[in-house]
């Protein structure tokens, strides 16, 4: 059973997600954070977590590549990350069953670029 509002943060640009972890903790949320899809699939097995937040853009296993390993974890569903021009990320995304939830603007580290998020229901 997930610890109640447990957060799993899979992105990585880590140094970008603290003023975000930092208010999500503030609102009762324990955050954990992979920097890469396999640890993200290491922490999931170890410990269960309430949600998956998952960029798509990722060195290595892109987000979408997780979605059968982390849809056997049981979740309700994830979110997925991915900027607004990536339309083949998107389409990929809407085809798994992706709803777009919300449009955000990234930290100025790292450019303060546009972003979109998708809702992948599992349940």
């Amino acid at each position: 059973m997930p610890r109640p509002k447990s957060i799993l943060w899979v992105d990585d640009e880590v140094d970008g997600l603290a003023a975000h972890r930092r208010f999500l903790e503030q609102q009762g949320f324990a955050v954990a954070q992979a920097a890469h899809g396999d640890d993200a699939l290491a922490m999931l097995r170890r410990q269960p977590y309430s949600i998956v937040l998952l960029d798509e853009q990722m060195p290595g296993r892109r987000g979408l590549d997780l979605l059968p390993e982390i849809r056997a974890e049981g979740l309700p569903y994830i979110e997925v990350t991915t900027d607004p021009d990536n339309l083949p990320s998107q389409r990929v995304i809407e085809a798994n069953g992706g709803v777009l939830f919300e449009r955000f603007t990234k930290p100025p580290q790292f450019g303060g670029k546009e972003g979109v998020r998708y809702r992948i229901a599992f349940r």
